[in-house]
C-alpha cells in the first residue's frame, strides 16, 4: 500500500510529466517548457497563447544567446 506522502509525490510527478508532454506537443524546447511551467505552475496544460508569452519575454525559439 502507498503511504499518503508517496501518493502525493506520484501525483505531482504525473502532473509535471503531463505538463512537459503538453509543452512538447505545442513545439516548445526543454528550456522553454521549464520556463512556461514555472510561469503556469498551477495549470495542468499551457495556454494556446504561450508563444505570445515567449515573444513578450524575449524567449522566442529564434532567439539566440550568442
Amino acid at each position: 500500500m502507498i503511504a499518503n506522502g508517496e501518493c502525493l509525490s506520484v501525483r505531482r510527478f504525473a502532473t509535471r510529466s503531463q505538463q512537459f508532454i503538453d509543452a512538447y506537443q505545442k513545439g516548445l524546447t526543454g528550456q522553454q517548457a521549464a520556463w512556461a511551467m514555472s510561469k503556469y505552475h498551477g495549470h495542468c496544460v499551457l495556454p494556446e497563447s504561450i508563444w505570445l508569452e515567449f515573444d513578450k519575454a524575449h524567449l522566442s525559439p529564434t532567439h539566440s544567446d550568442g
